[in-house]
C-alpha cells in the first residue's frame, strides 16, 4: 500500500482505506496480507518507549485472517512487557513460549509470542481485554454486550 505524502504535509493513508482498530487494513488495491509476520527485540520501554503500540497496530493491519505473527522479546528489568501483553490481547489471541532460559546472572530470557486472529467460532468471556473476532460484521460488533 502506498502512502501519499505531499511536500510539507503529514503522510496519510489513501482515502479508500478501510481501517478499523484491531482489523486487517484493506483497500480495493491492497496486496495480499501477510501469512507470517516476524518481529524481534522490539519491546523495551526504557529503550524504545511505547513504540510497541505502533508495532501491534502494524501487526493487526497486515496479518492475514489465518496468519501468524511471531514476536521475540528479550526480557529486561522494567521492560513494559506486561502492558504490551495486555494490549496485544485486545484483538489478537496469543501463546507465549520460552525460547531461551535466563543465564545464571538472571538476564537474557527470550520469550516468543505467537499471535493470530481469533477463529470464526471462538468466543471469549466478556471483559475489557476480550479479543474481538475480526470476521464479525459491523452489525454483529454493535450487538456485542460487554456489560
Amino acid at each position: 500500500m502506498k502512502v501519499k505524502k505531499e511536500p510539507g504535509k503529514e503522510a496519510k493513508l489513501p482515502e479508500k482505506t478501510k481501517w478499523r482498530p484491531g482489523q486487517p487494513a484493506s483497500t480495493d488495491d491492497t496486496p495480499d496480507l501477510a501469512d507470517y509476520v516476524l518481529c524481534s527485540e522490539c519491546i523495551c520501554e526504557p529503550i524504545y518507549g511505547l513504540t510497541w503500540e505502533l508495532l501491534i497496530q502494524a501487526v493487526e493491519g497486515c496479518l492475514a485472517l489465518n496468519g501468524k505473527a511471531y514476536i521475540s522479546v528479550k526480557r529486561r528489568k522494567e521492560d513494559g512487557v506486561e502492558r504490551f501483553e495486555k494490549r496485544l490481547a485486545k484483538y489478537l489471541r496469543y501463546e507465549k513460549e520460552l525460547a531461551r532460559k535466563p543465564d545464571p546472572e538472571g538476564g537474557g530470557e527470550i520469550e516468543v509470542y505467537i499471535c493470530s486472529w481469533p477463529g470464526r467460532n471462538e468466543f471469549y468471556t466478556s471483559s475489557v481485554d476480550t479479543p474481538v473476532n475480526p470476521r464479525l460484521s459491523e452489525e454483529q460488533l454493535e450487538d456485542l454486550n460487554y456489560e
